[in-house]
């Protein structure tokens, strides 16, 4: 099974749930997250800039993967 969440699904508690951001860096994102899902073999893992845009897909993560980093992010934008 392959799981998709959009933030605000980790607001309803869909599987994953008290997802975290910090900056690693200018340059990079690590999300954290508690896996409660049963039985799911990866994540996607997506995200969209500003509040108007569209999510789109950027990883996808292994069975109980619990963190993922991203080393694609640009200073100064916000990332909903």
């Amino acid at each position: 099974m392959v799981q998709s969440h959009h933030m605000e699904d980790f607001r309803r508690n869909a599987g994953w749930q008290c997802l975290r951001c910090r900056a690693a860096s200018a340059a990079q994102l690590t999300l954290s997250w508690i896996d409660n899902s049963s039985g799911t073999t990866t994540f996607n893992v997506e995200r969209k800039t500003g509040a108007d845009g569209t999510y789109a897909w950027i990883a996808t993560t292994g069975a109980g993967a619990t963190s993922y980093s991203d080393p694609a992010v640009v200073l100064g934008t916000t990332y909903c």
